[in-house]
């Protein structure tokens, strides 16, 4: 079956009578590198203008996609906001990913007071190979008994409500996907207004060498539904998630 037939098909099946216009394949956005970095560099600007705009406009589109908004004034504030959280829904073990956000939020010391077990996604650099192959397992077992995973994030898009998590050295995608609740912190100034800045900045990050990894999109819990739009939480991830945004 060639393109056009199966734009027929499709066009019958929403009772079209006639097929879309061939407009051919869809044009490259920033063909030329330089002039995406271009682009970057002015959403990059913008994004900084409009920071404190742009983080209410996540707050508004995260609750409405199934987060649990907590905004946070300072970063003082964070660590026992999460302690907060996790005395809430009872948790008595926590798994913590390597993001710099969360030492910044004294995550560590806040968790210990309220009672709640922290253990660190982060290898030792200056373990062996076999060492790391080891811890490597023993995180995998780990993060499927822990009740809370806590990670940063690298992005937030206003436009859908939706985190962005690149897994990297300390970044595991399990911490954010096995345990049943997640608690995730976000800084102003890493909010993004659309998926269209997104892309760019990742196609310029790739493009340039400086992003090796493929990206986690999260926009609230888990969800899954039948044929009869019968919706359940869970069966793939966290049946809760958490965002602090913080400024």
């Amino acid at each position: 079956m060639d393109r056009q037939e199966f734009l027929s098909n499709v066009s019958s099946a929403l009772g079209r009578t006639s097929p879309p216009t061939d407009v051919g394949p869809t044009p490259v956005r920033y063909p030329d590198l330089s002039e995406a970095q271009i682009a970057a560099e002015e959403t990059r600007t913008e994004v900084a203008t409009r920071s404190a705009e742009l983080l209410d406009d996540a707050a508004e589109a995260m609750a409405t996609a199934g987060w649990n908004v907590h905004r946070a004034e300072t970063m003082e504030d964070v660590g026992d906001m999460i302690a907060g959280i996790c005395r809430d829904i009872g948790a008595e073990k926590a798994l913590r990913s390597g993001h710099e956000v969360l030492d910044e939020a004294l995550i560590d010391t806040a968790l210990e007071r309220a009672g709640v077990e922290l253990r660190d996604m982060t290898l030792n650099d200056g373990m062996s190979e076999e060492e790391r192959n080891a811890m490597r397992s023993e995180h995998r077992e780990e993060v499927f008994r822990t009740n809370v995973g806590i990670t940063g994030g690298d992005y937030v898009v206003a436009e859908t409500g939706t985190l962005v998590i690149h897994p990297k050295k300390g970044v595991s995608r399990l911490t954010s996907l096995a345990p049943p609740v997640h608690i995730a912190v976000i800084k102003r100034g890493q909010v993004l207004p659309s998926l269209d800045e997104l892309f760019l900045l990742e196609h310029v990050d790739l493009n340039s060498g400086e992003r090796h990894a493929a990206m986690n999109l999260i926009s609230g819990p888990s969800r899954t539904g039948d044929i009869e739009a019968t919706i359940v939480h869970g069966i793939h991830g966290p049946v809760e998630t958490h965002i602090v945004l913080v400024g």
